[in-house]
């Protein structure tokens, strides 16, 4: 499956999709459930007319995620549509209370060191914040805060990030195929209550 898709990527098909809403499994095959910390809660929700997958946390840290295959030279735009219906109250993630209600990762397949960019909805931190998480060599994060604050609560959002580029200016050089994503809740560092779904992701040529 994946060299199928990265296959299609290469070929130049319009867009390439990574999340069926048709599985009625939760998460939706191949998506799998990855738990840090907590008792994770999953639920599929029809809300505002639109289908998708809530991560409620009350003081967990869990994700679902699955492999990839894009070429990004040739689909560089991540669009991904989510929603917070509830903010982790105080989180920052240049604080301790390093605590979102949605986070997606777009990980790399670098040949030595774990790279990803960790797209961020934050309760505090602004659009645009950057920051880095290092541990040794094995794994560098990017993070970057692409929604932030209550303004939007409730709401399913679009985000369109031109990965190649974000890649460019955060780690410098080119990108190298994506080999994972993954969406993320956590809220164990402020002890509260946060919730974050997801509608669709895909990837496709500028």
């Amino acid at each position: 499956m994946i060299a199928l898709l990265l296959l299609a990527a290469r070929a130049g098909c319009a867009e390439v999709r990574f999340l069926d809403l048709q599985h009625t499994s939760v998460p939706p095959q191949p998506w799998v459930q990855a738990v840090k910390t907590g008792q994770p809660v999953l639920r599929r929700a029809l809300l505002d007319g639109e289908a998708g997958i809530c991560l409620v946390s009350q003081s967990s840290s869990f994700s679902m995620q699955r492999r990839a295959a894009v070429d990004i030279a040739h689909h560089p735009l991540l669009r991904l549509r989510w929603r917070v219906n509830a903010l982790p109250p105080g989180a920052d993630f240049r604080t301790p209370k390093d605590d979102q209600a949605a986070q997606f990762f777009v990980a790399f397949a670098t040949p030595l060191r774990y790279r990803a960019i960790n797209y961020i909805w934050d309760t505090t931190a602004p659009v645009g914040t950057v920051g880095d998480y290092d541990l040794l060599w094995f794994i560098k994060i990017k993070t970057l805060v692409v929604a932030s604050g209550a303004g939007e609560t409730g709401r399913w959002v679009t985000v369109t990030r031109d990965v190649a580029a974000d890649y460019r200016a955060l780690f410098g050089g080119e990108p190298p195929p994506v080999r994972g994503v993954r969406f993320q809740v956590n809220s164990q560092y402020t002890r509260s209550y946060a919730e974050g779904c997801i509608a669709s992701v895909t990837f496709s040529p500028r």
